[in-house]
């Protein structure tokens, strides 16, 4: 059974999960949607919604799941909350 300081621990472990995956999935977004704005206008934007933007946000959500699978399948978690 899982004291109360446990459960609180894996609150805070499954909201760091969630925002860490939310921040990298923008960044990656804002990278591959702000280098094609770079390639096709001269300067680093968004542009318009479009099919680009819809295959960004694909890819951005496949790396993002990457890399936070990659720090739980690492000891990062465990050595940050330890008991």
């Amino acid at each position: 059974m899982k004291t109360h300081i446990e459960g609180v621990k894996e609150v805070i472990r499954i909201f760091l999960n969630i925002t860490l995956f939310v921040v990298i999935l923008f960044v990656v977004f804002s990278l591959i949607v702000g280098c094609i704005g770079l390639f096709k206008y001269g300067k680093f934007e968004l542009g318009s919604f479009g099919v680009v933007q819809m295959v960004a946000v694909i890819i951005a959500s496949f790396v993002s799941r990457k890399v936070v699978k990659g720090i739980n399948d690492s000891k990062l978690w465990t050595r940050l909350f330890r008991n």
